[in-house]
C-alpha cells in the first residue's frame, strides 16, 4: 500500500531539510501564522511519487529535487501572487526533452495568477481539476511545449509554441507568444486561443489552429499572404 505524510511548514522551518524514504505521497501545508516565503531542502527524500502543495499563501521553494516521474500539484490555492519553485538538481534536467507532471485543482487568483518556476524543464504535462484555475508558466524560460488534460477549466500563461488540450474537457484559455511556428490544439471544452502573436505564417514557416468540440474563440491577426501557412 501507498504511504503519505503530511508537512505543515512553519517560519522557523525556512532553510530546513528532512531525510526519508518509502513514502509515496507527501502533503506540504504552512501554517497560517507563517508569513515569509519558505524553501524546504529534500536532497534527502526519495521514493516520492507524488506532491501536493494545499491551501498554501506563501512562497515555497522545494529544493534539490531529483525525480522527474514524481507528479506536483496544488490543491486548493487563492492567494494571489504566491510563487512555487521546484528546484531540480542540475544534472536531472540537464537533458533536452525533461518533462514536468503538474496538477492544479481549484487554483484561482482575482490577481496575479499561481506563478510556477522550474528551470530546465523543456515540457509540461498539465492536468486540470476544479473551477476557475489560473497559473503561471512564463518564468520556465526552457519550456517549449504545454500538454493539458483533466475536466478543469484553466487560464494558462505560457511562452510556449506549443500547446495541445485536446485531452482536455474543461476548457483552456491561452495567449501565444512566439511569431511563427504555432502548434495550438484544442479539446473538447470552450477554449479560448489568442494567436495574435503570429506575424508571419508561409508555406515555408507554417502555424496552426486545430479547435475541438467546445465553444471554441480563436483571435487572429494575419491576413492575405502573410496568412497563407496558416492553417485553422
Amino acid at each position: 500500500n501507498d504511504d503519505s505524510l503530511t508537512v505543515t511548514l512553519n517560519d522557523d522551518d525556512d532553510g530546513a531539510s528532512f531525510s526519508m524514504t518509502s513514502v509515496e505521497a507527501v502533503s506540504i501545508k504552512v501554517s497560517s501564522a507563517a508569513t515569509g516565503a519558505i524553501t524546504l531542502d529534500v536532497a534527502d527524500v526519495t521514493d516520492v511519487e507524488s506532491w501536493t502543495l494545499d491551501r498554501i499563501a506563501q512562497n515555497v521553494t522545494l529544493d534539490n529535487l531529483s525525480d522527474l516521474s514524481a507528479s506536483f500539484n496544488f490543491t486548493d490555492i487563492d492567494d494571489d501572487a504566491m510563487v512555487a519553485t521546484l528546484q531540480f538538481d542540475a544534472a536531472d534536467v540537464s537533458g533536452t526533452a525533461d518533462e514536468l507532471l503538474l496538477g492544479v485543482d481549484s487554483v484561482t487568483a482575482t490577481g496575479t495568477a499561481l506563478q510556477v518556476v522550474a528551470d530546465g524543464i523543456e515540457a509540461v504535462d498539465l492536468t486540470v481539476s476544479g473551477e476557475d484555475n489560473v497559473v503561471d508558466l512564463s518564468s520556465m524560460t526552457a519550456l517549449t511545449a504545454v500538454d493539458v488534460s483533466g475536466t478543469g477549466d484553466i487560464s494558462l500563461t505560457a511562452s510556449v509554441a506549443d500547446i495541445d488540450a485536446s485531452e482536455n474537457s474543461g476548457g483552456v484559455t491561452w495567449t501565444a507568444t512566439a511569431a511563427s511556428g504555432v502548434s495550438a490544439i484544442g479539446g473538447a471544452g470552450d477554449d479560448t486561443f489568442d494567436v495574435s502573436s503570429i506575424t508571419s505564417a508561409t508555406t515555408s514557416d507554417t502555424s496552426s489552429v486545430s479547435m475541438g468540440s467546445g465553444d471554441d474563440v480563436v483571435t487572429i491577426s494575419l491576413t492575405g499572404a502573410a496568412a497563407s501557412g496558416l492553417s485553422v
